[in-house]
């Protein structure tokens, strides 16, 4: 995956695309917000969602404050296609660390995060062999 960083979490693959990071930063002349990367990244994903077999990807845009505190304010960009997996991801978003953006003069401000959840399911396990 050329051109994308990777995050490995619990049952799911975060992944931060620069294109996206660049449109935020168009106009601004400063830097967006993004993840702290000093904290781990935990993605929830439910065992219902696991069971039925449900895996996706969900990207999504969510307002970060001056102080790097997730808002309220999010845009499903892309739904998984299965509603559990896109409230589990906005749900596991609101719960991470966030690095401010900083306008053109350096000082904290508000700012969109863009993000992109891979929820994938395990390989199954070959069946062992009866001794």
């Amino acid at each position: 995956m050329r051109g994308m960083s990777k995050i490995a979490v619990v049952g799911a693959l975060l992944t931060f695309t620069p294109a996206l990071v660049v449109q935020a930063k168009a106009g601004g002349g400063g830097t967006p917000a993004h993840v702290n990367a000093q904290f781990p990244a935990q993605v929830i994903y439910p065992k219902s969602a696991q069971i039925a077999g449900e895996a996706g990807v969900v990207e999504l845009a969510l307002l970060i404050d001056s102080d790097g505190q997730a808002q309220t304010t999010y845009r499903i960009i892309k739904s998984s296609g299965h509603p559990e997996l896109d409230t589990a991801a906005l749900q596991s978003a609101m719960n991470w660390h966030y690095v401010p953006a900083h306008n053109a003069a350096g000082d904290p401000t508000w700012g969109w995060v863009y993000l992109k959840i891979n929820y994938h399911l395990p390989p199954h396990k070959a069946s062992q062999p009866a001794h």
